[in-house]
């Protein structure tokens, strides 16, 4: 990509600007609320496990979490995302965060780039101020959730290359934008930009990020 486009800042969402797992905080609160079963509950809980064990795939992984949600309608489905933010999601989020997206937005836009699902991921970005969203999307058909994505979730090669159509599409320099992630799983879409800003790394992306010259935040 040519110099002289947009500057921009591309964030991870979980375990980054948000210290846990949104699509499991999200699950516990729809288990409260009586959405969710407590037996598909501990399915998700299970699924989410062997992801993070690497004994079951990304595409596995959603697929059979996504599938719990056939049948609900998109709006009643947005509109429960939006409490259980309010409940749950928004107040484990630091004051530090809203004060680094400002810091962000000075320079250019700000874009969440995250394997969680769109709904949860564009809920963060209207609090945050976010720009715009890189998420895992849904599929609805005649105003209800099918229970099936759209195209890959957004993890690995997959998030890299929806990061990379999206600086095209909106001629952003990725030489001159920030990548910022907090896992070293993050370390691929830190790499894709010029600069490179860890929040709150393991010992292992620490020493990733001193090796790479990049910035370290702890808040």
């Amino acid at each position: 990509m040519k110099r002289g486009g947009i500057a921009a800042t591309f964030c991870d969402l979980d375990e980054t600007l948000y210290p846990g797992l949104s699509i499991k905080d999200a699950s516990s609160w729809f288990l409260q609320k009586g959405y969710l079963s407590r037996w598909n509950y501990l399915k998700i809980a299970w699924w989410i496990m062997l992801k993070k064990l690497g004994r079951l795939d990304d595409e596995a992984a959603f697929a059979a979490g996504v599938g719990l949600l056939a049948g609900w309608q998109e709006i009643r489905f947005k509109k429960a995302i939006g409490e259980a933010y309010a409940a749950v999601l928004r107040p484990k989020l630091r004051p530090a965060i809203y004060k680094q997206m400002v810091t962000w937005k000075k320079r250019g836009p700000v874009v969440l780039v995250t394997e969680t699902l769109a709904p949860i991921a564009e809920t963060f970005a209207r609090d945050l101020g976010a720009d715009a969203v890189i998420a895992t999307q849904l599929d609805v058909q005649n105003g209800r959730l099918t229970g099936k994505l759209v195209g890959p979730v957004m993890r690995g090669e997959a998030k890299l290359s929806a990061l990379r159509a999206f600086a095209e599409r909106e001629k952003i320099d990725l030489r001159a934008s920030i990548g910022v992630g907090g896992q070293i799983e993050d370390t691929p879409l830190i790499v894709s930009c010029g600069q490179g800003i860890v929040i709150n790394p393991n010992n292992a992306l620490a020493c990733v990020a001193r090796q790479a010259g990049w910035k370290i935040l702890r808040v």
